[in-house]
């Protein structure tokens, strides 16, 4: 069952408090459970930590929905889940609660926005993420963190829904909707994308979610599961992003398909993070300039 009510989920977070005080070194707690580009986002600040005290434990509170993107993240001693449709409200008492557990080194609910602006203790997690981006970018002078490679478990089935789902396709993956930052595309630039595709033999699928709206004549990838999607990634020739959470499962696909970031600013895209390489395109690219970028 998944934990949705405010007390079911408060026990989760009292089972991850009472791991991290059963074990040795510094004890850190971190919660982020909203939208899977925020939950990705929280893996430099793990990084940070685990580089500032090699002896620290973490436990890391999160969606179940993104709890199986994170397991191979060595970052996190021990993961705990609770809803990831949990409401502003829910997420904000629960992080109240936290902030009040005794006997833990830190107790961390980094701020994604909105939350920067009612979470004032925790307006420096922003800075830590910034900062990591500048590092990994190479615009600052410090020390590198380490590896931000990603990694999803597949299962068999996940592989043979992907070979059923796409056959013999050439694909390109679209991601069209983005909350850390606007398109610079509207929808009817998109649109033009695929049919351009199409004359040339390439199919497009449309990642989002459920309730977003799906890009005429591209294949409907709405709803599918992460690692789904990411076993359907691996099959694509390309990936379109936006900045948001489905380009960071392409910098996870293996084979990796050629990540493209349109309007991404240079220091935040895949490459420049560390996850995989990507080519910036900036917003001035039409859909017939990148139609003809892919082959």
């Amino acid at each position: 069952m998944i934990p949705k009510t405010f007390d079911q989920c408060r026990a989760v977070i009292d089972k991850a408090t009472a791991w991290l005080k059963s074990q040795k070194g510094t004890k850190i707690l971190i919660k982020q459970t909203c939208n899977l580009g925020d939950t990705l986002h929280i893996t430099p600040i793990a990084r940070h930590y685990k580089t500032k005290f090699p002896d620290c434990k973490i436990a890391f509170v999160t969606g179940h929905t993104y709890a199986s993107v994170h397991k191979f993240n060595d970052d996190f001693d021990a993961i705990y889940e609770i809803n990831a449709k949990a409401s502003p409200q829910l997420r904000l008492d629960l992080g109240r609660y936290m902030m009040n557990i005794k006997d833990l080194d830190l107790v961390l609910c980094p701020s994604i926005h909105p939350f920067s602006s009612i979470w004032k203790t925790h307006v420096w997690s922003v800075q830590v993420i910034a900062e990591q981006y500048f590092l990994n970018a190479k615009i600052k002078a410090g020390e590198m963190l380490g590896d931000r490679q990603l990694h999803v478990e597949l299962a068999d089935a996940d592989i043979q829904f992907a070979e059923k789902f796409v056959g013999d396709k050439r694909l390109v993956a679209l991601e069209h909707c983005s909350y850390s930052s606007p398109p610079l595309w509207k929808p009817p630039q998109f649109v033009k994308l695929v049919h351009q595709l199409k004359e040339k033999g390439i199919e497009c699928i449309s990642f989002a979610a459920p309730h977003e709206r799906l890009i005429r004549g591209a294949i409907d990838g709405r709803g599918i599961s992460w690692r789904r999607t990411v076993a359907i990634l691996a099959r694509c020739e390309y990936m379109l992003g936006v900045g948001s959470g489905v380009t960071m499962l392409a910098a996870a696909a293996r084979p990796r398909p050629t990540i493209m970031e349109i309007g991404i600013s240079e220091s935040i895209t895949m490459k420049s993070c560390g996850y995989a390489d990507s080519i910036p395109l900036n917003g001035k690219i039409t859909p017939q300039d990148l139609a003809k970028k892919i082959d």
